[in-house]
């Protein structure tokens, strides 16, 4: 198995938007989105670095991803792979658990490999792989039209050996 290079820019672990009356301000993320962009953040880690992830519900976890996931110029990609990355670079999801990959999973050059029960619950898991493997049960789906994820070029799924 090849390493992955290290991130080589500012990536802050962003804190979570509450309202006063402690409840969760997941509207607030598009414009703590744009304010980072604007000052050439391209990353972050959701849920910050200070344990507030475990104070929150699975509910609340789930809303502040997807608001993340919406927000900004990268929206519904769930997976960036760095385009510099070894090519075949291996990324596996495996086992027999149902996984909720809400829009683009982007390894350019990896080597992505479903295999077991694998598969997604979403209506939307769109994948640019060097080389893509299905093994077992494993399955997606890919009408992506609720999650903001623009067309990648036609609308028919190819596969290409």
């Amino acid at each position: 198995m090849q390493s992955i290079t290290g991130l080589h820019e500012l990536v802050p672990a962003v804190h979570s938007p509450f309202h006063a009356d402690g409840s969760l301000a997941a509207d607030v993320v598009p414009t703590q989105a744009a304010f980072l962009a604007a000052n050439g953040v391209r990353t972050v880690f959701v849920t910050g670095s200070t344990g507030e992830c475990h104070s929150l519900t699975c509910a609340e976890r789930q809303a502040l991803y997807e608001a993340w996931a919406h927000a900004g110029p990268t929206q519904g990609i769930v997976f960036y792979g760095d385009r510099k990355m070894p090519v075949g670079t291996d990324f596996n999801l495996t086992g027999g658990g149902t996984q909720n990959f809400g829009g683009a999973i982007y390894l350019p050059k990896a080597k992505l490999k479903f295999s077991g029960g694998n598969g997604t619950t979403t209506s939307c898991t769109k994948i640019i792989a060097d080389t893509i493997a299905f093994s077992g049960a494993s399955n997606l789906k890919v009408d992506c039209a609720a999650l903001g994820t623009a067309t990648i070029g036609s609308t028919t799924a190819l596969l290409v050996e």
